[in-house]
């Protein structure tokens, strides 16, 4: 009888994983969507977004001179 409950205490990756296939499912759809997701967030935890400098933009001519905008508009 104490042989039995050190077996249970050293039940294999094996045995265990045949023990409860669904446990095991749910490992691999862990990792699966995990992987994913690090895939799909790697590039941009890596490289950030500039930020786009001001431009400036030319005034009519009775006005004169030059004005800066905020964003630049890419159209």
């Amino acid at each position: 009888m104490a042989s039995d409950t050190v077996d249970a205490a050293r039940m294999s990756i094996a045995r265990g994983a045949i023990r409860r296939p669904v446990a095991v499912w749910l490992a691999i759809l862990f990792c699966l969507f995990g992987g994913l997701w690090g895939l799909a967030n790697v590039g941009r935890l890596e490289d950030p977004p500039l930020p786009a400098p001001p431009r400036q933009v030319p005034r009519q001519p009775d006005q004169g001179g030059w004005t800066v905008t905020g964003q630049p508009s890419f159209r």
